[in-house]
């Protein structure tokens, strides 16, 4: 199979980016929804992302957040950090503030890392199994989601994989 081509799109600034994502968001999800009855959404943190969060949460006469079914969302995240959920660095903080706070979310919805817990092993366990239960996964089985929603840190990082530095596997 020849390799895909990549679809690559341009957007003037952050504001017409956000509103292409928002509006790709919207159509994504009312597809899967559509087919299984539930959404997964990978979300990540940072600065790329917020404006979008901020975006499909806020209420006005053309509201993405009115078009969203989210009650049947569930969201993960992709990454975080080892800080209170209540930090300033916390993925999960700024997703909060940004989007969450202001949903109609049901608290079984977001599966969030217990990043309180000081033994960050035990956490990402925790975490790893909460997933396996939801998406019921076998031992060897990867979970599938519907939307990855992705940023890029200032020097080309996404999802904590950071260009000038060799990935380290853990588990």
């Amino acid at each position: 199979m020849p390799p895909a081509k990549p679809d690559i799109h341009l957007w003037a600034d952050a504001e017409e980016l956000s509103k292409a994502s928002a509006e790709k968001f919207v159509r994504r999800v009312g597809e899967a929804v559509r087919a299984p009855g539930v959404c997964t959404v990978a979300l990540s943190g940072g600065s790329t992302p917020k404006n979008l969060y901020t975006l499909i949460a806020g209420e006005n006469e053309a509201s993405f957040r009115a078009q969203v079914p989210w009650d049947k969302i569930h969201f993960v995240w992709g990454d975080e950090r080892h800080v209170p959920p209540d930090h300033p660095e916390s993925n999960y903080h700024m997703v909060h503030e940004a989007m969450m706070a202001q949903l109609p979310l049901p608290a079984a919805n977001v599966h969030r890392i217990q990043t309180e817990n000081p033994d960050a092993r035990k956490a990402a366990d925790e975490y790893e199994q909460d997933l396996r239960t939801f998406f019921r996964l076998a031992p060897t089985q990867l979970p599938r989601f519907d939307v990855v929603l992705l940023g890029m840190g200032p020097d080309g990082h996404t999802a904590s994989l950071f260009p000038d530095r060799v990935p380290v596997r853990c588990g």
